[in-house]
């Protein structure tokens, strides 16, 4: 058989080697071809991923600056509001202070509204000492 075989007789029996001899078609342009495409796709793909990185990083930003700015103007709240009950906290205080030098002259009934009213005073200092949070002074 002189000549060029078609599709259907590429594959045949070799009698000289004992075997079959199995012939295809070089594909050696194609296999460049997917490497190239493999590595575009690597690249592609890196760069979407840092892409959806820093924009997935800035909408988190845009949806976490309403909480963090919620959360200042509570810290801001509870300053103040610490900072309104310390002073009149302090000028009842002072005035029990005061009264303590006259106070065993007093009836038990007025001893033991003096005694309440220093308990509730302290009672109320507690929390605003306790909760550590820095408030503002003038």
């Amino acid at each position: 058989m002189d000549g060029p075989r078609s599709p259907a007789s590429a594959a045949g029996e070799v009698p000289a080697f004992g075997g079959w001899l199995i012939v295809g078609e070089e594909t050696s342009d194609y296999y460049f071809l997917l490497r190239e495409l493999k590595g575009r796709a690597g690249g592609l793909a890196l760069v979407a991923l840092l892409l959806s990185a820093v924009v997935g990083s800035v909408l988190a930003g845009l949806a976490l600056r309403p909480l963090l700015d919620a959360r200042e103007r509570e810290r801001r709240f509870t300053a103040d509001a610490a900072h309104e009950l310390r002073t009149p906290l302090a000028v009842i205080g002072a005035a029990l202070e005061v009264l303590e030098e006259i106070r065993p002259d007093w009836p038990p009934f007025y001893q033991d509204v003096f005694r309440d009213l220093g308990d509730e005073v302290a009672r109320l200092h507690r929390p605003i000492r306790q909760s550590g949070r820095p408030v503002r002074t003038e």
